[in-house]
């Protein structure tokens, strides 16, 4: 490249106005110009070099504000012969448009380097078999960049034929920003995972052998020591209560993201069961462990993003946890393990309007495995007034996700699968919030209502990155998809309700109470992230053995 061609592409970087639109757009050749969506996005591209050369040509450049800052290069240098995917720069819609056709352009570059050719119609000796499918899909896409670029002398023999929005898309399917989306489905079966370890500390504070009873029924905060008040044993004094309990929670997930110029929209469903055990080492002191079980996944909305297909998940994960409940203080620590399967399916499909070139229509399947480790604690203070109660606390979550590298595999062998490399997950959540219960007494047992605020800050605020090359090659040119920015505060509102259904009951006089029953619900929404919507709809039981 020429200086004097360097200072105008360095020079077309500049916006051009909303105002000189019109003009600029009578100078664009009739693919780009006969657009609706290419003057909408006008006034957020730049000009390509054609165009400034023409505009210069028939003299509407000096009318034109947006080709100011060129015009005077432009009168040097009015043909552009290296012309490819990065001419467009500017116009593509999106970033994540911008970034790929960069790393097309340089793995079409790469593989003419090691011998493929812009005329072979098969393979030769220098480039056959995958590397040469591969350089057939990045050649139609640079083909087409330079049939939109009718100044340019670069070979259009294997070009689409499509115009500037069509060429955009083809370069989004290309695209596998779709996996950006593992770290986001990771994430949500640990934040579940936490869901059902608070939903189970909770149902412990609150149970027939909680605070229920030592708050607000009797002054004595030892539940061994106090009276049965539910069951067959109503009023008799001293039975213990069971010390061994199981516990059981269900959870349904579901949300929506909007499209971003870096993700795509997609809506999201998931289910999750967690069980375990719990013992009462004394009257404050309970340790136990949850088991928890995920099947959730998204589903890519194409009526929104260049985008279909979807990411199914799996997951187990176990979580031991130590509990310290009094009158006043409670506090929490749990040190918890993942285990995540992840299976995507992403469609890649764009026509050609080129007979001689085939449009394409494929899916690239892959799998792969994540572990996370996590860390939940909590710690608070209890003020009460005769059936209120109200709890301010803090909270700390911790998730360190590692997902593995996989490589896809495209099921019609058009060579448009990805080698993805591993890709790691980190947040870590301070939150702050209250807790606000009412204790009511109606004669089958307890029932407390609860509303519970919580603001997080998110420390972490690293944006995802997905780093990928064509599974066929290795041309050291890689893709980099980013995610969005990470919002750093958000905001949670619980509001549910837990009950003592059935109280204890004794076998024999003076011995340990069984068979409490009690169960909690709660609805519990995420508020405050952009452009994303979460919901979740809890509920469990308890049970005294």
């Amino acid at each position: 490249m020429t200086p004097i061609n360097f200072f105008i592409r360095n020079a077309l970087l500049t916006p051009y106005s909303a105002a000189g639109c019109d003009s600029l757009e009578s100078a664009l050749p009739p693919p780009l110009a006969t657009s609706d969506a290419n003057q909408q996005r006008c006034s957020q591209r730049r000009a390509p070099p054609h165009a400034v050369a023409k505009a210069i040509a028939n003299g509407s450049a000096l009318r034109n504000k947006c080709l100011w800052p060129v015009a005077f290069a432009g009168i040097f240098a009015t043909n552009v012969s290296d012309a490819n995917l990065l001419n467009l720069q500017g116009l593509y819609a999106t970033d994540l448009e911008e970034t790929t056709a960069i790393t097309v352009q340089r793995n079409y570059q790469a593989l003419r380097a090691i011998g493929c050719s812009d005329e072979q119609a098969g393979g030769t000796e220098s480039c056959a078999g995958e590397v040469f499918q591969t350089f057939r899909v990045v050649r139609r896409l640079v083909h087409t960049a330079n049939d939109l670029t009718p100044e340019s002398d670069g070979p259009t023999q294997f070009s689409m034929r499509l115009d500037l929005d069509l060429l955009s898309e083809a370069l989004r399917w290309v695209a596998a920003e779709e996996h950006i989306e593992q770290g986001d489905m990771s994430s949500e079966f640990v934040e579940g995972q936490f869901t059902g370890l608070v939903g189970r500390i909770n149902a412990l504070r609150f149970g027939a052998s909680g605070f229920s009873l030592s708050g607000i029924q009797y002054s004595n905060p030892n539940p061994s020591e106090q009276p049965i008040i539910w069951g067959g044993a109503a009023g008799d004094a001293g039975a213990s209560f069971s010390r061994l309990s199981g516990f059981l929670n269900a959870q349904l997930s579901s949300g929506s993201q909007d499209p971003s110029g870096l993700e795509d929209a997609f809506d999201f469903t998931g289910i999750q069961l967690n069980g375990g055990l719990d013992y009462r080492l004394n009257d404050r002191w309970v340790v136990g462990a949850t088991l928890g079980y995920a099947d959730q996944g998204i589903d890519f909305d194409r009526s929104k993003s260049v985008a279909d297909g979807e990411i199914d998940t799996n997951g187990f994960s176990i979580m031991p946890f130590v509990l310290y409940n009094s009158d006043t203080v409670f506090g929490s620590v749990s040190v918890g393990w993942q285990s995540i399967t992840l299976d995507s399916d992403r469609v890649i499909r764009y026509a050609s309007a080129n007979p001689a070139v085939e449009s394409t229509d494929t899916r690239a399947l892959s799998s792969t495995d994540a572990t996370n480790i996590s860390l939940y604690s909590t710690l608070g203070y209890s003020f009460r007034a005769g059936a209120w109660s109200f709890e301010p606390y803090g909270e700390y979550r911790f998730m360190d996700i590692s997902i593995d590298g996989f490589s896809e595999s495209d099921i019609a062998n058009q060579s448009h699968s990805l080698a993805v490399s591993d890709q790691s997950v980190a947040s870590s959540e301070l939150a702050f919030g209250v807790s606000v219960q009412y204790v009511l007494t109606p004669s089958f047992g307890v029932v407390v209502p609860f509303f519970d605020m919580q603001v997080r800050k998110e420390l972490e605020d690293e944006t995802q990155v997905v780093t990928a090359r064509y599974a066929g090659v290795d041309t050291g040119e890689s893709f980099r998809f980013s995610g969005n920015q990470v919002d750093s505060q958000y905001f949670v509102y619980t509001l549910g309700i837990s009950s003592v259904v059935q109280g204890g009951s004794q076998s024999r006089a003076n011995g340990v109470s069984s068979g409490g029953l009690s169960v909690f619900a709660n609805f519990k929404s995420y508020v405050g992230i952009d452009d994303f919507s979460h919901h979740v709809v809890a509920a469990g039981l308890r049970y005294e053995f």
